[in-house]
């Protein structure tokens, strides 16, 4: 039993990592959007967001 959890840590490390560059894609495809949605609000309404 005791050997399980280190069989079980190589294969989360590995799943891990891939599951670490899968969000680091979706957050830099979402900075992107929020960066594009940013600047689409600062033309539309420039005034509300300096309110802010």
């Amino acid at each position: 039993r005791s050997l399980k959890p280190d069989s079980q840590a190589h294969l989360s490390t590995s799943q891990s990592l891939l599951f670490v560059q899968r969000i680091f894609a979706d957050v830099s495809k979402e900075i992107e959007a929020a960066a594009n949605t940013e600047k689409k609000v600062e033309k539309a309404g420039y005034g509300y967001s300096k309110r802010m």
